[in-house]
């Protein structure tokens, strides 16, 4: 929690690219930082997740294209 709130104290824009090969594992390290800045949706806070599930080619290293579908919610 400690590293998470220092590093929500300097970041203010995150961009996730190739999200649809994110893993679950990389998602839960991601997910409290995201969720932060998400939760702030303003000018001076802004999160952007790019991916194309179509080109999803990591599975077998744990790519998870199911979770592009879960942060739209």
């Amino acid at each position: 929690p400690e590293i998470f709130y220092r590093l929500d104290q300097q970041i203010h824009h995150l961009m996730l690219d190739e999200f649809q090969d994110v893993s679950g594992a990389q998602w839960e390290v991601l997910e409290p930082l995201f969720a932060e800045i998400a939760s702030k949706a303003c000018a001076e806070h802004t999160a952007l997740v790019v991916g194309d599930k179509k080109q999803s080619i990591y599975r077998w290293r744990g790519g998870d294209e199911r979770i592009f579908d879960e942060i739209e919610q």
